[in-house]
């Protein structure tokens, strides 16, 4: 899996990683040991490539590895779309592909996802609508989708009752911000760039949220209570 991983990508020219075994992987050879962790079954626990400047493909095959917690391909050059497989790694808790060219949808087999706690996506091509991600997602405590290009309506998020924080700044977003944000422990929330019509009033309740609106209620009938938030400019 791995193997494929250095087939479609120039990891073995930045990094010097070959193709070779389970073993070698999980080995103290600080050409792994500072990117992988594995368990004492020599199973891949994390793999994290943040920032090492590769460039190429996601392969499918990385889908497979099902004891992953964790996986950061943050702030590199990847061009394809996220791997419809991501949906199976069912024990992920992280899951970071922060600004690359990642293009295509968010898969909806990210609803899979039951063990996710943290799942970033900012800054790269993403299409389409936000999947409902959020009924098996239980333990989601943040959630970054922001600067992107998604389409549609903010999905159900009344079962992520441990969300703390929503960036969904910059994508092409439309309706309202939905009431069930109100039963989340939300305290940060931004969505300009925007077109939502309005937020519920319900998260004028809520203490200390950090909310960053600015211009995009246009549409709202009353903005009471809007002066309790402290804004996040």
């Amino acid at each position: 899996m791995l193997c494929d991983l250095i087939a479609v990508t120039d990891l073995g020219y930045i990094l010097g990683w070959n193709c070779t075994t389970i073993y070698d992987y999980c080995s103290t050879s600080l050409v792994y040991q500072n990117y992988i962790t594995c368990d004492l079954d020599l199973k891949i626990t994390s793999i994290s490539l943040k920032t090492v400047g590769i460039s190429g493909t996601l392969p499918s095959s990385l889908g497979y590895l099902w004891s992953l917690t964790a996986l950061d391909f943050s702030y590199n050059s990847l061009s394809s779309s996220i791997p419809s497989t991501f949906g199976g790694l069912t024990s992920l808790k992280y899951l970071a592909l922060n600004y690359n060219n990642l293009n295509g949808s968010i898969p909806s087999s990210f609803r899979e996802l039951s063990a996710i706690m943290k799942l970033e996506l900012p800054g790269n091509l993403l299409t389409g609508t936000i999947p409902a991600i959020f009924e098996n997602a239980i333990s989601l405590n943040y959630l970054d989708f922001s600067v992107n290009r998604l389409t549609g309506t903010i999905p159900y998020l009344g079962d992520a009752y441990y969300l703390s924080t929503i960036l969904l700044q910059f994508n092409k977003l439309i309706g309202s911000i939905p009431p069930t944000l109100c039963t989340t422990s939300l305290n940060t929330l931004s969505v300009i760039g925007n077109a939502f019509a309005c937020y519920p009033s319900c998260l004028t309740a809520k203490r200390n949220l950090v909310l960053d609106v600015r211009s995009t209620l246009s549409g709202c009938t009353s903005s009471k209570g809007f002066i309790n938030f402290f804004l996040k400019i």
